[in-house]
């Protein structure tokens, strides 16, 4: 009977992840600006035990520096990530966006089929980082940064992944590649903030 207790109290410690920001910098270069995202999260949707997030937008605009900027004419914005829902881990994750042309042509910007690391906060902000595997705005195996500003979701006040949740539509996004020594900290870091929750 005592076990069991002890198990119950566990489940439900562990119910709400303790939140771990990657405190990615802002302004890095070239970056990609998103709109329009929709967000999601299902939490057994990610198969295993695990939860699926999805973010689905447009792109809108390709900052090569601050003064060199272009619309992305409504190119593409997916991201996908595989969550322990009890611990907030990433197990896997794809990131894939696109501009189109005048012609309505599509030219591949970053693409990746390997995350790297993810943080949230309650202020429904998400970080993710992942290894570029193919487009034009990061070197091959380059680290790349996603800032995600969920925009108001109302059940992620408390942040936690044994529940839905899902955004209105309206969540933007910063994209941008991530060059070295600054990924190799965020490496740093995040083993860092998982040692923690560890020890928590």
């Amino acid at each position: 009977m005592r076990i069991a207790c002890l198990l119950v109290a566990l489940l439900l410690c562990t119910a709400v992840v303790q939140a771990g920001s990657l405190d990615l910098p802002r302004n890095h270069y070239p970056l990609v600006v998103s709109d329009w995202i929709s967000i999601s999260y299902d939490p057994n949707g990610g198969g295993g035990g695990n939860g699926l997030f999805t973010a689905s937008g447009f792109t809108n605009v390709v900052e090569m520096t601050a003064e060199d900027t272009h619309p992305a004419h409504f190119g593409s914005f997916e991201l996908t990530a595989v969550i322990d829902p009890n611990t907030g881990q990433q197990k896997g994750g794809s990131l894939f966006l696109t501009e189109l042309d005048d012609y309505g042509d599509p030219t591949t910007l970053f693409s990746s089929s390997s995350i790297l690391n993810f943080g949230f906060s309650a202020e429904d902000l998400f970080e993710f980082t992942f290894q570029q595997e193919s487009g034009t705005l990061a070197p091959l195996g380059a680290t790349v940064g996603v800032i995600l500003d969920g925009r108001q979701i109302s059940e992620f006040s408390e942040p936690r992944f044994d529940i839905s949740f899902s955004g209105d539509g309206s969540a933007t996004s910063d994209t941008f590649y991530l060059p070295e020594p600054a990924s190799a900290s965020l490496l740093i870091l995040g083993g860092l903030g998982l040692l923690r929750r560890k020890q928590a």
